[in-house]
């Protein structure tokens, strides 16, 4: 069974034989291809308004269905652990950081086995938890023919510019460019930046409100700022075809990709795929992937929409980089491509299942959804047992600040691995975790370290 999760819209919750009958419900959602063969395929309908999956109800999914294992695709952030899984459940995900968040080991330790989409990602959570823990890459298969390069000397940036916080670094990559282009006027930087309003249009397959605005870095403004002239660049938002967005790579001379983090790029090993060498930062999937071309060592690390260190672009690094590409590229490796062939990832997967079963790991504390309160200034009282007093507001104003959880009359609520114990009383600071959420995204919050908890005496009850 295919269960889409990811849909732009909400799908009525019943099974739907063939394709379809899914799509019958949609006018604003895209089709697949006419040659997309679907006929093995039953489809789960999910209503997703609330853009996460409770661990509760897959398992009530699995038993209504007959689901006998899930193979999840997606980022984890996505997934609320309230439950344990009922049957066998393997995430493939990708994985943007050094190390894993108190939150990810908790809801991790969930499945019975977990794949991640880098060799580095892969070594690092096998480190962290006692699970079968392996690397296979998503499938990269494209068309590799030859075509002309630009007759100016061109650097491709491509991807998506839709967050202030500039992910995939193209406020780097044109401090970079400028850089280089000085020394080199013979080039031309093509940035094909698909913004949040046109990755909404083509997500719906309808035009945009006239209200949405972009929520990416204002390039227009950038390349007037750093002073580049409007011949040595060319600025393209569109939405274009898969073979027309593959053609900018093939035509290009270099790639540049100076991420600040990436899961797994596929960006970056398309150009690759098809002889175009690549720039990239040397943090997580971006230095395992990058062969043909030059990952550049980053000098520092910034926190990164307040959860975890990424890494910061090295401007003189990435301009190093390209000008050592401009003069030659026979010093670089070749680009193996076997590894995303459809049929080593499939044999991979057909091994990998065979160690995957229920981990015999519990849930720690459990809360009802009594006494919760949607606010963003609050704390919260959550508890799987009656709690018959509030909390008193005054008195937690004078807690630590990275304190989040404040545990109500126990003298030891934190096992050995930094977990709150089963049953345990608590009070959640709410207005720490940047907005309001549903109840059910709080259920994974307990997997705290030590630091981020405290235990309050009865006198601070009432």
């Amino acid at each position: 069974m295919w269960m889409p999760f990811a849909m732009a819209e909400p799908v009525k919750e019943r099974v739907y034989e063939n394709i379809d009958s899914l799509y019958e419900q949609f006018e604003t959602i895209a089709r697949p291809p006419e040659d997309f063969d679907h006929s093995h395929l039953t489809f789960v309908g999910l209503d997703t308004t609330e853009k996460i999956m409770p661990v509760s109800r897959l398992n009530r999914l699995a038993n209504e269905y007959g689901i006998d294992a899930y193979i999840m695709v997606g980022d984890i952030v996505k997934l609320v652990r309230d439950a344990d899984f009922a049957v066998p459940s393997v995430i493939w995900f990708p994985h943007h950081y050094n190390n894993l968040a108190p939150y990810e080991r908790f809801t991790l330790n969930a499945f019975g086995g977990i794949v991640s989409l880098s060799p580095s990602s892969s070594r690092m959570i096998a480190d962290t938890l006692e699970r079968p823990v392996t690397f296979i890459p998503h499938v990269v298969d494209v068309n590799t023919s030859v075509e002309p390069k630009h007759d100016t000397y061109t650097v491709l940036m491509q991807g998506g510019n839709y967050d202030k916080l500039d992910r995939k670094g193209w406020n780097i990559g044109l401090q970079a460019f400028r850089r280089f282009h000085e020394k080199y006027p013979d080039t031309h930087l093509y940035m094909h930046a698909i913004s949040s309003r046109e990755i909404a249009q083509h997500s719906r397959n309808r035009k945009a409100p006239l209200g949405l605005k972009p929520e990416g870095l204002p390039l227009e403004k950038l390349v007037d700022m750093y002073g580049l002239e409007p011949d040595s660049y060319t600025l393209d938002d569109t939405v274009h075809t898969f073979e027309e967005a593959l053609s900018f790579k093939k035509r290009a001379h270099v790639c540049l990709h100076p991420s600040r983090v990436e899961g797994f790029g596929m960006n970056v090993l398309e150009c690759q795929m098809v002889h175009t060498p690549v720039v990239t930062t040397n943090f997580t999937a971006m230095g395992d992937f990058t062969q043909y071309g030059i990952s550049v060592p980053y000098d520092q690390m910034d926190l990164f929409n307040d959860k975890e260190l990424v890494a910061v672009p090295s401007v003189t690094g990435t301009v190093a980089a390209l000008e050592r590409i401009y003069t030659s590229t026979d010093a670089l490796e070749s680009f193996d491509p076997s590894p995303y062939t459809a049929e080593r990832v499939t044999n991979a997967f057909r091994s990998f299942l065979t160690n995957v079963s229920v981990p015999k790991e519990p849930v720690y504390s459990m809360a009802t959804r009594e006494n919760y309160t949607m606010s963003n200034t609050l704390w919260t009282i959550l508890s799987d047992r009656p709690v018959r007093d509030r909390m008193m507001r005054v008195k937690l104003k004078t807690l630590p600040q990275n304190v989040l959880i404040a545990i109500i009359g126990e003298s030891d609520p934190v096992d050995d691995d930094g977990y709150i114990r089963p049953g345990v009383p608590m009070a959640v600071r709410t207005h720490y975790l940047h907005r309001p959420v549903v109840i059910d995204q709080l259920l994974s919050v307990h997997a705290l370290a030590s630091r981020n908890v405290v235990s309050l005496p009865s006198v601070f009850v009432r």
